[in-house]
């Protein structure tokens, strides 16, 4: 997530996550977080994958609706779809 008042408050959520709710991908692990942003009648299902750089955990979040079961599948797929939209991006410029 980019540009918003959600990434503090998400990431206070995920650093405390037991070690059992991350799945790892390589150098990334994943893990499903709910969430209540301010203006929300209920709260969101978001996956959040962690990387580690240096000293320090980056995280990065996707909201998603509640039937999503696989944390690394829903990146993926996110992934895919930012690949296909630049190649899209590439070929109309």
């Amino acid at each position: 997530m980019s540009d918003n008042q959600w990434p503090g408050p998400l990431e206070r959520i995920a650093q405390a996550l037991p070690a059992s709710a991350w799945q790892a991908e390589g150098d990334a692990h994943h893990a499903f977080l709910r969430h209540q942003p301010a203006g929300r009648h209920a709260p969101q299902l978001f996956a959040v994958s962690r990387r580690r750089e240096g000293l320090f955990d980056h995280y990065g979040f996707i909201a998603c609706d509640d039937g999503q079961t696989d944390t690394v599948l829903v990146s993926q797929r996110h992934h895919l779809k930012g690949d296909q939209v630049q190649l899209l991006s590439e070929v109309l410029n």
